[in-house]
């Protein structure tokens, strides 16, 4: 992982780059959304995975002050198994205020679980529109 530079929690991010990121690890995204992203990106804390000037990892924390929840953690899918999730989520764990949850994605379970976190109740939310 000596190839990949991490930066947070006030990363430069632009909603092109975590758009870019986010069809190359979910395989969905439409320019439609970049100003739903830059408002998003103005309202979090960012933290990012770079290989050269490319992103090819972000998460992002969300906190009121007290509780901070994840809206999203990002891998490149070619990037996938080299640690950079897990690092990634413990730097949003050490910024966290005092209290860090979410929802965890079906699927995803394990990967939370090896970062060291507990599962507790499940999480719901709207599904995206497409």
């Amino acid at each position: 992982m000596s190839d990949i530079r991490f930066a947070g929690p006030h990363a430069e991010l632009t909603a092109v780059e975590l758009l870019d990121l986010s069809i190359r690890s979910w395989g969905r995204g439409t320019e439609e959304m970049i100003p739903a992203l830059e408002y998003a990106i103005g309202r979090t804390q960012n933290f990012t995975a770079r290989s050269d000037k490319t992103l090819v990892g972000c998460a992002r924390l969300l906190s009121d002050g007290f509780f901070a929840t994840v809206p999203e953690i990002l891998v490149d899918k070619a990037f996938q198994g080299r640690g950079i999730g897990r690092a990634l989520m413990s730097e949003l764990a050490r910024h966290a205020p005092t209290r860090l949850g979410f929802g965890i994605q079906p699927g995803n379970e394990l990967f939370f679980e090896k970062c060291g976190f507990v599962r507790s109740r499940l999480a719901w939310y709207e599904r995206m529109r497409d």
